[in-house]
């Protein structure tokens, strides 16, 4: 074991330097660096941070026991997270910032050195996808990211030399195109603003408004809820439909097409439509004997506008000791002789009407 892990180092050491061996063309290895493309390339976590992937592929790796390659990328947009090896003869030795390198201003580098045990190494005459290279990616608004790899492999258990990939050591690129590809939501919200006001009886649609605008179709809507669905009520379409005054918070649920989810609420307050006109039920005289009661009513048109929490409606009499008026029912009492003009008034915040009948009072 102390003998592979020197091999190893050893191995490192030669890779920091760069020196690769003299290989024939029938020892040419190929090692490539591509985007994960299937589904989509770029993962998005429930913190909102994207990961774009990118896999290692081997061509003609015959008795190769290590592979060793360095990445070099832009570390404004992008930040090395892990490489997980994912041929069954190969592991994850280790992986670190290299240091020992010169790169241009800007740019980063990590080195990876997957391993395979002395008895058992990659053998394969065909292209094989070896390892899992994760990347975070820091610049969301970037169209075009890219990936700089260069290689190395070893194909001798017992030597301290490393061989260059079959380009002579020069850096095989791969470049991600973003433009169009972070379908994922960056914000979710609904049409509708909270606090926007719509009068009793009214049916509107609700609908996801995603940033960016695609992200909308591209996903889905797990669910619309309402707090309280006497005032309103919401279907799985979005269709709202009230039914009596007051707030309900209608509440969205959404999930996009990376899997990620967003909850949004807003509030919606019903109210009650505006009078438009005030009558008294009855003729516009009637006569009442003493002692006796008249029941007056108020008409008001829209009728719903009386749902109204702030709307009052007063009723008076212009001479109590004639006629008296219940000022909250409109019920009136004859008193004496003579005759009154019985006024109901109708104030909503914003109006106010009044309508008047008269009452002849007789012995």
């Amino acid at each position: 074991m102390k003998r592979i892990i020197s091999i190893m180092l050893t191995f490192i050491i030669a890779f920091a330097m760069f020196m690769p061996a003299t290989v024939s063309a029938a020892e040419t290895v190929n090692i490539k660096l591509q985007p994960v493309a299937s589904p989509v390339y770029i993962d998005r976590d429930s913190t909102g941070t994207y990961y774009l992937n990118y896999d290692v592929v081997v061509e003609n790796a015959t008795n190769v026991y290590m592979l060793i390659f360095r990445l070099q990328y832009d570390k404004s947009k992008l930040e090395y997270v892990t490489t997980k090896a994912l041929n069954d003869k190969l592991f994850t030795v280790g992986s670190y910032l290299s240091k020992m390198f010169t790169y241009p201003e800007g740019t980063a580098t990590n080195s990876v050195l997957l391993a395979s045990k002395p008895s058992n190494p990659l053998d394969s005459n065909t292209a094989s996808t070896v390892a899992r290279v994760t990347f975070k990616l820091l610049d969301k608004s970037a169209e075009e990211v890219s990936v700089l790899l260069f290689g190395s492999f070893a194909k001798d258990k017992t030597n301290t030399t490393v061989a260059a990939v079959s380009n002579g050591g020069e850096s095989q690129t791969a470049v991600t195109q973003l433009t169009g590809s972070q379908s994922g939501a960056k914000t979710v919200r609904a049409n509708i603003e909270s606090g926007t006001s719509v009068l009793v009886g009214t049916v509107l649609e609700a609908y996801p408004v995603t940033e960016p605008a695609d992200a909308a179709a591209k996903g889905e809507v797990i669910s619309w809820s309402s707090s309280n669905k006497n005032i309103a009520k919401v279907s799985p379409a979005g269709i709202i439909t009230t039914f009596n005054v007051g707030p309900a918070t209608i509440t969205l649920k959404f999930r996009d097409e990376l899997g990620a989810e967003f909850t949004h609420s807003f509030v919606l307050n019903v109210t009650a439509p505006e009078p438009t006109s005030l009558k008294i039920s009855g003729p516009a005289l009637s006569s009442l004997a003493k002692g006796k009661t008249l029941q007056l009513n108020a008409i008001v048109t829209p009728e719903r506008a009386l749902e109204d929490p702030n709307a009052t409606l007063v009723w008076t009499s212009s001479n109590p000791a004639v006629a008296q008026v219940d000022p909250v029912t409109g019920l009136v009492t004859a008193k004496t002789a003579g005759t009154v003009i019985i006024t109901c008034t109708l104030t909503t915040p914003t109006k106010t009407l009044k309508a008047t009948t008269a009452v002849k009072v007789t012995n």
